[in-house]
Parts: structure tokens; sequence; C-alpha cells
């Protein structure tokens, strides 16, 4: 079988594949939060996605910005020459955690209507140290002598090669929303008195409909998707976004 019909096959299952995890994401959106009762229905999922899509502008916006003026370079979104690494890598991090534990309290504030849980300031610390934690364990830092997964798995410049960067794809959404989805869930969820499908399935639904879309930009492009810089570049920066709204929703679900 040739890499054209390989990548037609596989375009086709992620696409069945993102369809199906973004209905099942979309459905745990509508379904109400427990501890929240009032909160559900169409309300629930415009107003979380709402919140992911302003996080997630955030996290452009504060990202680029510490890219021109603490860095003074550009990675890129991936399509760049180096990857963040050490306080780079931290600061990434940062960019995409504190929108998303801020502004839901900030959306409470403005709209009068609680959307949160008692416990979501003190999930949130934890979220923003998991999650900075889990970019050093993907890019690696000089200070512990530790390149990071993706430069010993997939570094920059690896060429089209589809199980290795599958592999690594698979290895950020357990490590993105591991630190964040899943360690929320069981910080919130704790004071439920209940840790089981409760916390693992939004985590679960969250990382399935970011990794399906994910697969599917890889092989709808291959292989520019894996070797022309402006593609990677392009992806890079869809890919955050949609782990922005992806976290956001599996968070607040």
């Amino acid at each position: 079988m040739n890499d054209q019909i390989i990548n037609r096959v596989a375009a086709i299952c992620g696409i069945i594949w993102f369809a199906a995890t973004v209905a099942q994401f979309l459905f745990k959106l509508l379904a109400p939060l427990p501890g929240l009762p009032n909160l559900t229905g169409l309300p629930k999922l415009q107003t979380i996605l709402f919140i992911g899509f302003v996080a997630a502008a955030g996290h452009a916006v504060l990202w680029s910005s510490a890219e021109r003026f603490m860095f003074h370079t550009k990675f890129g979104a991936g399509g760049g020459d180096s990857l963040p690494e050490g306080w780079s890598a931290v600061v990434l991090s940062l960019t995409m955690t504190i929108p998303l534990v801020l502004l839901p309290p900030l959306y409470e504030r403005v709209s009068h209507s609680q959307i949160v849980l008692p416990r979501h300031l003190y999930a949130a610390c934890f979220v923003v140290v998991f999650a900075a934690i889990g970019h050093i364990f993907l890019y690696g830092a000089k200070l512990i002598h530790f390149r990071g997964v993706r430069n010993l798995i997939f570094p920059v410049g690896s060429g089209p090669d589809r199980r290795r960067a599958l592999l690594m794809e698979t290895i950020y959404a357990a490590t993105h929303f591991g630190s964040t989805v899943l360690i929320y869930r069981i910080m919130v969820d704790a004071r439920l008195g209940s840790l089981g499908a409760m916390v693992v399935y939004p985590s679960l639904v969250s990382a399935s409909v970011w990794l399906s879309g994910v697969c599917v930009s890889i092989f709808l492009q291959y292989p520019d998707s894996l070797v022309d810089k402006r593609s990677i570049e392009v992806r890079g920066i869809i890919h955050a976004l949609m782990l922005v709204v992806a976290v956001q929703g599996g968070m607040l679900m």
C-alpha cells in the first residue's frame, strides 16, 4: 500500500474519530455540572466555548509578546529552528494556564453567574505548577541536564516520519491534558466525594478531541505537514488554539 492510500485512509479514519469525539465533547458540555445544577444546556455550552476562545486568544497574545520582548526570538509555533526550553518552556506554560484559570472567575464577576465550583482557585494553583512541570518534561531544561521528550523522540528537522510524529502528539496529549484537566478535576471533584469516571471522562474526551484533530491535520497535508516550515507553523498555531479550547472545556464540563 503506497503512502497516498495510507494518508487517505488515515485521514478518513481521523475525521470519523474527530467527529465522534467532538459530539461527545459537546454533549458533555451541555450536561449539568455536579454542584452547579442550574448551569446546563445551551447557555453552559456557549459560556464555556466563549471563555475557551477568549483564553486561546489570550494565550496567543501573551506568548507572542513573551517571544518578542522576553526572549527576542521566534520559535514559530514549531516551525522555527529551535524549541523553547527551560524558562522559556515555563513561560509558554504560564501563557496558556493563566488565561485558563483566571478567565472563568473573571467571567463570573462580570456576568454575576456561577460557572466554577468553590475549589476552582485551589485547583488552579496545582494546574499552573503541574503544567509547567509538564512543559519541562516535553522541552527540557539545561539546568537539570534534560533535553526533553520532544528533542529525544521528534526533534526539529526530523522529516516526514509518521510514526514518530503520531507518538509525539500522543505524548503531547497525555502530558497537556494530564497536567491540566486531570489535575483540575481531581482537585475540584474530590470535594464531591467521587474520583471515578467524573474525573477521568472529561480528561479523555477533551484529549481525544485535540489528538484526533491533530492527526487529521497531519494526514491531510502529509508530508508538508511535517517538513514545510510554513505548514508546520500554521499547524502549530491551530493546534495551540484547539488545545486551549479543549482544555478549558475539559476543566469546566
